[in-house]
């Protein structure tokens, strides 16, 4: 069964075995849920926002009966991009493409592009990719740290296919 607030809201939806609340802020913006199911088990999702960028989220807590787990804690920049969550940290090039990204606790990513978005090189930790695109904006060539090297052909100029390439083409 599904249920709307005065609104037009979606404020409800359950059946037999669980029933889901939605929340709401004042200003309209989902605010989080509560799902509760048999057994008396009960999950929370509680959103918090920036009180000036409303679309902005700022936290998330969720709980399974009163424990919570996994909170996240978000910041941004000027431009409305997350720059952190939690210890985690992101960053970003003029055309607002992600360059960095650091997870905890030893995850180090780092990503370069080409003028028209196309990756040039990505790197996980000590791991290096590099890319090679054509003037149509198609991958040509991949170049894996960890895999032989990779080709890619094209069917009528769209559909992508991957073709490793043969030992003997290497040298």
């Amino acid at each position: 069964m599904k249920r709307y607030n005065q609104k037009g809201r979606l404020s409800t939806v359950s059946n037999d075995v669980f029933r889901v609340e939605y929340h709401y802020s004042p200003d309209g913006y989902d605010a989080g849920y509560t799902l509760t199911a048999g057994g008396g088990v009960s999950i929370t999702r509680s959103l918090t926002r920036d009180p000036y960028r409303r679309q902005l989220v700022t936290s998330i807590t969720n709980t399974l009966n009163t424990v919570t787990y996994c909170p996240l804690n978000y910041t941004y920049d000027e431009l409305n991009r997350v720059t952190k969550r939690n210890g985690d940290t992101f960053g970003y090039n003029q055309r607002s493409e992600v360059v960095s990204a650091d997870i905890e606790p030893s995850h180090s990513s780092r990503y370069d592009f080409d003028q028209i978005g196309n990756n040039r090189w990505t790197s996980l930790n000590t791991a290096t990719n590099y890319y090679t695109a054509n003037p149509l904006n198609q991958y040509t060539d991949i170049l894996c740290a960890s895999a032989s090297p990779r080709e890619m052909e094209y069917d009528f100029g769209i559909k992508r296919s991957c073709v490793q390439v043969p030992p003997s083409r290497l040298s």
